[in-house]
């Protein structure tokens, strides 16, 4: 499971070093992913994820806005559904 905050529409610089240096090995895993957000850009920093790594899907993938800040229904419900894929 990799998990950041968007930057600017991109990945975290600590996550993209961590990924860029593991490169091939998490090439070879299945990886669920999410992203925490305040404005926009989520979608596009988990496409240059996968395009970092080599990927075309995660097994499951994640978008939260604000979750620390403004809890809320749809994260919570959002957060559900991602740990049911990833359990089985």
């Amino acid at each position: 499971m990799i998990g950041f905050p968007v930057w600017a529409g991109r990945i975290a610089p600590p996550i993209r070093t961590f990924v860029e240096d593991n490169k091939t090995a998490l090439g070879q895993k299945r990886i669920a992913a999410f992203a925490c957000q305040s404005g926009s850009g989520a979608e596009k920093a988990l496409d240059g994820l996968k395009k970092l790594i080599g990927m075309t899907d995660f097994q499951s993938e994640m978008i939260l806005i604000d979750p620390k800040e403004k809890p809320n229904k749809t994260n919570e419900d959002s957060i559900d559904a991602f740990c049911e894929v990833i359990k089985s």
